[in-house]
């Protein structure tokens, strides 16, 4: 949803900003001029990620500006073709329905790219959505999923002052636009009663611990798109089964299954067609799903936490898929970080390594260092070993 692009620029610092450090001048005007502006063909700017050269300053004749040719990278709002993502309803009509991010809102789903089935209602002025029954409202301010489809440029030259009384100025095109569609299984209304870890019309279920809990009811579109493992775990090829054998109701089921003391890995059974089954959980060494006839009646208690954090992290895994942030209980040690959350974060890099899915994972982690950055910023550089593959913006950039 979010690239890099680099860009090379003359940067004017006036006088008054001679008092910051020059870093930052630099930074705060490349942010005036391009935060929040769509750049043609590029997308719409975010911020300044970083600078990557600066000339020296020449001071112009008789103004005392300063001016710099800087080369930087700009965080850029541009979703690929294909791309899931959840967002809000703004408005709908008779064409189809407006859906809002909180920073845009010019995303626009057509009439005859949502499912089948789907009329409007003109009297609640929303979409409704029936299935096997069931009657899903598109109501607004409801969250729902979508898919990119197409982007729209629209290269925009001012107008004249005359023709903006006219009010020309109010019907021109916005200069980026998206056109999305929600005609696939995983896509639409995400109902109250169908959040995660438990999504309506999920066909994949995901068993950490035999507790009821700890089961996912997740969309195979969404695992497939993030994660080439999945991608493949759940091909036709790799189950031998076609999606029309499988039907509505079927799903496909895994278990995470330890080895040992430590060692786990999701396996999928040889029953791709199952029915939702609750376990009774009497005791701790029935609690994990456990292979090659491996008890887990003598893990000691440094054992059964581990397990229990490596669960929470797999559940943090798919929950990012999900859009949902990466959270984690510390205490108020200045050392918490250093001792625990390094290795949670380095317990979800290396599923994410597992399972070919790491892309999705930059923004969800770099938040949860985020929360340590005012705390404990020193604690960052921990991470720098454990984050190989991702980035490690707030790291550099943290001032110790």
């Amino acid at each position: 949803m979010f690239i890099l692009t680099t860009i090379s620029d003359l940067v004017q610092i006036s006088p008054e900003d001679f008092q910051k450090p020059s870093a930052e001048s630099i930074e705060d005007n490349l942010n005036a001029k391009y935060a929040n502006k769509v750049v043609q063909k590029i997308g719409l700017c975010i911020c300044v990620y970083d600078i990557l050269s600066a000339s020296d300053g020449l001071i112009g004749h008789g103004t005392g500006i300063v001016n710099v040719n800087v080369e930087c990278r700009l965080v850029v709002f541009r979703p690929f073709k294909g791309e899931i993502v959840a967002g809000r309803i703004s408005s709908a009509s008779d064409d189809g329905m407006r859906i809002a991010l909180d920073f845009f809102d010019d995303i626009f789903v057509p009439s005859n790219l949502l499912f089948p089935d789907s009329t409007f209602n003109e009297q609640e002025q929303c979409w409704v959505w029936s299935n096997e029954g069931q009657e899903y409202f598109y109501d607004k301010t409801d969250w729902v999923r979508f898919r990119v489809e197409q982007e729209h440029w629209t290269d925009l030259s001012p107008l004249a002052p005359s023709l903006r009384e006219t009010g020309a100025y109010s019907e021109r095109k916005s200069p980026y636009s998206i056109t999305a569609s929600m005609m696939q299984a995983g896509l639409g209304p995400v109902q109250s009663s169908g959040r995660f870890p438990v999504l309506a019309g999920g066909d994949v279920e995901i068993w950490l611990t035999r507790k009821p809990e700890d089961r996912l009811l997740l969309h195979s579109v969404v695992l497939s798109l993030h994660s080439k493992w999945f991608n493949a775990s759940l091909s036709e090829r790799w189950t031998g089964e076609s999606s029309e054998s499988l039907g509505h109701d079927a799903k496909w089921r895994y278990e995470l299954e330890f080895e040992d003391e430590k060692t786990a890995a999701l396996v999928r059974r040889s029953d791709s067609l199952h029915t939702v089954t609750s376990f009774s959980v009497d005791t701790t060494d029935n609690l994990y799903f456990n292979s090659n006839g491996f008890s887990s009646a003598h893990l000691d208690k440094k054992q059964r936490k581990h397990r229990e954090n490596l669960v929470k992290a797999y559940r943090c895994y798919f929950g990012a898929m999900f859009h949902l942030p990466i959270e984690y209980d510390y205490d108020s040690s200045k050392w918490s970080f250093e001792f625990k959350v390094r290795d949670f974060i380095a317990m979800i890099v290396e599923i994410g390594d597992f399972y070919d899915g790491l892309q999705f994972l930059t923004g969800p982690v770099e938040n949860l260092l985020k929360t340590f950055v005012l705390d404990y910023p020193f604690n960052l550089y921990s991470c720098y070993n454990v984050l190989p593959q991702m980035s490690l913006k707030l790291i550099q950039r943290s001032r110790l």
